[in-house]
């Protein structure tokens, strides 16, 4: 019952979605030049997302920029590569050991109808993603590197907030923004 009520779930695995820049009200943003996606270094010290994907965060990360990018780049030319460091992907609810306890202790005095009243209400949601992108001529020199650190804020309806779906989602947002300012930043670069 708890379980129901505190969002948990058996949904299946969702993989990490790249949102193009139009549709987060930006610009869309149009390269140049060849670009192809190299490996990328996982540095982070927490992990826990990395249960929600069939792959690991970084092939997921890896996969969801080589459809940007083909999305955004040239595919003629000499090829550049794109690789960088992960240091952060992770997901939070302030205080949500104290929303699982109010769940719990409202389903308890009402029978379960508190519960879910109170599971319909509103929660902030965040996910933050510390990435840092490098960019290598077709010799190998590194022609150009940054990092980005982005906080996705979301509202959800508790019930909602703690899915391995949502989880998902708000990670794809925070990684979309990244890839966004990235390529905007790449895009005033002279290759």
């Amino acid at each position: 019952m708890i379980c129901l009520l505190a969002g948990c779930n058996s949904t299946p695995i969702k993989p990490l979605i790249y949102t193009p820049a139009t549709e987060l009200g930006t610009k869309q943003t149009s390269l140049e030049k060849n670009f192809k996606v190299g490996n990328f270094a996982d540095k982070r010290t927490d992990k826990e997302l990395d249960v929600l994907f069939e792959a690991t965060a970084i092939e997921e990360i890896e996969r969801v920029l080589e459809e940007s990018l083909s999305q955004n780049a040239n595919s003629f030319g000499q090829q550049y590569t794109i690789t960088g460091s992960l240091y952060q992907l992770e997901w939070e609810i302030p205080d949500y050991e104290a929303m699982i306890r109010k769940v719990f202790a409202a389903s308890l005095l009402t029978g379960g109808l508190g519960g879910a009243a109170y599971g319909t209400t509103s929660t902030q949601v965040f996910s933050r993603i510390d990435i840092e992108y490098d960019v290598r001529d077709p010799s190998g020199s590194t022609i150009f590197t940054k990092r980005y650190k982005i906080e996705h804020e979301e509202i959800r309806k508790k019930l909602d907030s703690d899915t391995p779906g949502a989880k998902s989602e708000i990670a794809s947002q925070a990684l979309s923004k990244s890839i966004n300012l990235f390529l905007t930043d790449l895009s005033k670069q002279s290759l």
